[in-house]
Order: structure tokens, then C-alpha cells, then sequence
């Protein structure tokens, strides 16, 4: 007790250095070129080979269910939607395969499917249930939904591979302000995408 107690500040400072000289650093994600064939995440390609051995799957769908907190007219939604889309690559792309890797490739925003319903439950759960072919449309699809007079909510669909739980709230809490505010809420398109992390 007495040698280490003696040692105390020789250790600590020798601790230190040990943790400064193994601190990773960490480089800046910069933006990689656009066209072509984007990378993807390790993550993502193993969702595609996943949805590849049962191209019928719908296990990695994911539903939610966009309530604003008050009402905003069934068109307003869809041009919100439209917006969010628009600002988000991952959103509008479809998943490639080309010498045996897996790729991103971005398509025009009106790819993503908008539809405006009168849904029953039933209806709404056989959406959610829908498979995506993820290599021809894009990897989520939006349902603006008139439940009642008053009440309008936003059925968003999307697999695995495009969204998981935290961003599909943050596209949630994005979209509301696009209801709500306008194209002024949200800044232009980000400077990062999906792909540049990849």
C-alpha cells in the first residue's frame, strides 16, 4: 500500500499517456462523388443478402404511424413528403448488385409511392405487410390516410436496410415541421448523406 501510495502521481501520469497515446482520432466523414453505383454500410449489405434468400419477406419491414398534433390538409402532407424525400438520398434509392457488390443507386424522388387512402386497420397492416423489391423501387413508401373529417395521419413503410427506429423518428419530427412550417423549417438538402458514411 505504501509503494503505490508513493507512486501515486508517477502512475497517474503514466496512465494518462497510456490513454492519450490510444485515443483514437477520428477523421471528418467528407461527401464522395455522386453517380453511379454508392456504397453501402456493412449493415446494409447484410440486409440484402438477407432479403435475398426470401425475397418475400416482409420481417424487416418497419410501420409507423405520423400523427401531427393538429390537422394539415391531405395535399399539404403529400407536398411535405415530397419534401422530406427530396432532402434524403436514402429515401429514393434502390439496392444494386454488380459483380458480386452490393450498391446504392439514387433514383428520382418521385419514385418513392405516395398514396392517398380511406384505409381500414386491415388495409393498413396488409401494407405494412407488403414486400419492397428492393431492387427496382425504393426502400419505403408513404400512405396519407384520411381516417375521418378532422383527422388525417401519415402511414410511412420502409425496410430495414434504409431506416432503422431512431432515424425513421427523426424523419417523423422532420416531416411535421415540413406540415407545419414549409420548406423554411427545414434547411436545404444535407451536406452528408447515407452513402457518405458508408
Amino acid at each position: 500500500k505504501k509503494d503505490i501510495a508513493e507512486s501515486r502521481d508517477e502512475l497517474l501520469k503514466m496512465l494518462e499517456s497510456l490513454v492519450s497515446d490510444s485515443a483514437p482520432t477520428v477523421e471528418p466523414i467528407e461527401s464522395i462523388t455522386r453517380g453511379g453505383i454508392l456504397p453501402v454500410t456493412d449493415f446494409q449489405a447484410r440486409m440484402w443478402i438477407l432479403q435475398r434468400l426470401d425475397p418475400a419477406s416482409t420481417h424487416f419491414n418497419i410501420g409507423a404511424l405520423w400523427k401531427l398534433p393538429s390537422p394539415v390538409d391531405a395535399a399539404d402532407q403529400v407536398a411535405a413528403l415530397r419534401r422530406l424525400i427530396e432532402r434524403h438520398e436514402i429515401l429514393h434509392s434502390v439496392f444494386v448488385e454488380r459483380g458480386g457488390h452490393i450498391g446504392m443507386q439514387v433514383t428520382a424522388p418521385d419514385a418513392v409511392e405516395i398514396v392517398l387512402r380511406e384505409p381500414s386497420a386491415e388495409e393498413m397492416a396488409r401494407e405494412v405487410r407488403r414486400p419492397f423489391d428492393l431492387t427496382s423501387s425504393p426502400a419505403v413508401r408513404f400512405a396519407v390516410c384520411r381516417m375521418s373529417e378532422r383527422e388525417t395521419v401519415t402511414l410511412c413503410i420502409a425496410h430495414h436496410i434504409a431506416v432503422d427506429a431512431w432515424s425513421l423518428s427523426l424523419l417523423e419530427t422532420e416531416f411535421a415541421a415540413l406540415c407545419t412550417a414549409g420548406s423554411s423549417a427545414v434547411n436545404s438538402v444535407p451536406r452528408l448523406q447515407f452513402a457518405d458514411y458508408a
